[in-house]
């Protein structure tokens, strides 16, 4: 070179490489840093480096480019190259290839997050804009979801692993019943998500550890319904992550939390559960008295399970529905009309009036809740009349009264009425 000073140093071979880029490819130290000193393009050296996991010579090139052109330029593409695309960015390449140093590094020199894209038939500004600018837009976003699906730029960037492949997941789905030509590849990254879900999980060293993952309520607050133990698994359900709820992990979580005390129900032979249901249903009622002086105690602990409960309500369902049976097999042997006189009314009446109360009941408690603090107020319009406050609600049996009668559509219809004002003298 110091004989031939006019020589194009960065002149391309027949694959359109430069000698700089050759030199990333042939892991040739000096005579990249010769090249470099010599005033060579880096043009794409630095994503060949990327694409060889050379976290070193990547780093250097990228100081080389920020060095002569700023940082903004070590952001971008490369507009001419013949081996990247024009939108393949360093972050875009390294998060496809999945190697979490560089993808660090670039992180550490400011380098953005992959933000997520707009949904397919999205016709914002930016969306109309990327489809006139781009030939190929869908090779765009075919690349871009190659990148952000990568379990390991995941593990790296998201603050929740398991959410961000949940909805990443959902929208793969989404971009394949849309984009036809590439649906294979976005169903084969929505597998590998699935995969990542469930060996995220799978990582957990105990039941202790995966209780704590299932129990976070980050991104259930954007569904409706009541309080539940597990919010990621009821998130895991609406996103259908069938591997995800059927690690071993997560399902002895799950029989741990059904059982509790009953752990070794799975070993029992059919007797003893037999046995065991029986002694469950005979001590009802006294647990029921036991459990409103000494709530705490083990023993009444042992009916607090999932497990016991549906012991109980199935029971008292097969109870009713034997009830409801004989009832009707003895009335059918009857040979006189009129209403069955066999002493198993009352027994049933009492089954519906329970189930009656214990739905009334809890709507009740809130009714008078809401109503209680407006009891015996008075208000007095302009024309003298005075309304009194209802007194529906005001207390617990007036409000079981009221709803008991709403729901035979014979309630007060003023009953809900409120009045925010004592002004009567």
């Amino acid at each position: 070179m110091k004989t031939h000073k006019n020589i194009d140093i960065d002149i391309r071979d027949r694959s359109g490489l430069t000698a700089l880029s050759s030199a990333v490819e042939r892991d040739d130290i000096e005579m990249l840093q010769f090249l470099l000193s010599r005033g060579a393009e880096v043009r794409e050296a630095h994503l060949i480096a990327i694409m060889r996991g050379s976290r070193e010579k990547a780093e250097f090139l990228l100081n080389a480019i920020n060095r002569k052109y700023g940082h903004e330029k070590e952001l971008e593409g490369i507009e001419d190259s013949s081996a990247f695309a024009p939108y393949i960015t360093p972050m875009i390449l390294a998060a496809q290839l999945g190697n979490i140093e560089i993808i660090q590094m670039l992180l550490a020199r400011k380098h953005p997050q992959l933000s997520s894209l707009h949904i397919p038939y999205c016709r914002c500004q930016l969306c109309r804009e990327r489809i006139l600018t781009r030939k190929s837009y869908t090779e765009y976003r075919r690349n871009v979801y190659q990148a952000i699906a990568n379990p390991n730029y995941i593990c790296t960037t998201a603050e929740d692993p398991f959410l961000t492949a949940f909805r990443l997941r959902k929208r793969l789905a989404l971009e394949a019943s849309i984009d036809r030509d590439y649906a294979s590849e976005y169903h084969s990254l929505a597998s590998k998500l699935r995969e990542f879900s469930a060996n995220l999980v799978s990582m957990c060293r105990d039941n202790d550890e995966v209780e704590i993952v299932l129990k976070e309520p980050t991104g259930y607050k954007d569904y409706p319904g009541a309080k539940v133990l597990f919010p990621r698994l009821q998130l895991a359900l609406e996103f259908e992550e069938k591997l995800f709820i059927a690690t071993p992990q997560v399902q002895s979580t799950l029989r741990d939390k059904w059982l509790r005390h009953r752990i070794d129900w799975s070993w029992k032979s059919p007797i003893d559960k037999i046995r065991i249901c029986l002694l469950h249903i005979l001590f009802v009622p006294l647990v029921a008295i036991i459990n409103i002086f000494h709530p705490a105690l083990d023993f009444v602990q042992r009916y607090t399970t999932p497990h016991s409960t549906f012991i109980l309500h199935f029971t008292s369902s097969l109870i009713f529905n034997a009830l409801l049976l004989t009832l009707m097999l003895l009335d059918m042997k009857r040979k006189t009309t009129g209403p069955p006189e066999t002493g198993l009314e009352f027994v049933i009446v009492l089954f519906v009036a329970a189930g009656v109360f214990l739905i009334l009941c809890p709507y009740a408690i809130i009714m008078t809740w809401l109503y209680h603090n407006y009891a015996g107020l008075k208000s007095q319009s302009p024309n003298g009349e005075t309304t009194t406050q209802p007194d529906g609600f005001t207390t617990l049996p007036n409000s079981i009264f009221t709803l008991f009668w709403a729901v035979l559509a014979q309630s007060e219809p003023d009953a809900a009425n409120v009045v925010t004002a004592n002004t009567a003298a």
